[in-house]
C-alpha cells in the first residue's frame, strides 16, 4: 500500500471513531431514562444528552442531505446556514413532540396508579 492510501484509511478510521464516541456520549447521557422508575433522575445529564442528540442528528441530516445537494449545485453561504439551522430546529421539534408524549404517558400512569391506590 502506498502512503496516500494508508493516510486516507487512517483519516476514515478517525472519523468513524469520533462518530462512535459522540453517539456513545449521547447514549451515556440518556441512559438514566432507561432506569427512570428505579433510580434518581439526573435532569441536567438528561437535558445535556437531549441537546447533544438534537445537534448531532441535525448535523448528520445536514451532512447527508445538504452536502450531497451542494455537490450537484452551488449554494450560497447564507442558504447553507439557514438550511442547517432549519434542520436542527426540525430535529428539536421532533424531539420535543416525543418528550411531550412521554411526559403525557407518565402523567397518565401516575394518575392511574394513584387512583388504584385510593380504592
Amino acid at each position: 500500500m502506498t502512503t496516500e492510501k494508508i493516510r486516507t484509511k487512517t483519516i476514515q478510521f478517525k472519523g468513524i471513531f469520533i462518530e462512535i464516541l459522540k453517539w456513545g456520549l449521547v447514549l451515556f447521557l440518556l441512559w438514566p431514562l432507561v432506569t427512570l422508575g428505579t433510580q434518581k433522575v439526573h435532569l441536567v445529564r438528561i437535558l445535556t444528552g437531549i441537546v447533544l442528540f438534537v445537534i448531532f442528528s441535525g448535523k448528520m441530516l445536514y451532512d447527508y442531505v445538504i452536502i450531497s445537494a451542494m455537490k450537484r449545485t452551488r449554494i450560497s453561504l447564507k442558504k447553507d446556514i439557514v438550511s442547517f439551522l432549519g434542520i436542527i430546529l426540525g430535529a428539536a421539534f421532533l424531539v420535543g413532540i416525543v418528550l411531550f408524549f412521554i411526559a403525557y404517558f407518565i402523567i397518565l400512569f401516575v394518575a392511574e396508579s394513584q387512583s388504584q391506590a385510593g380504592q
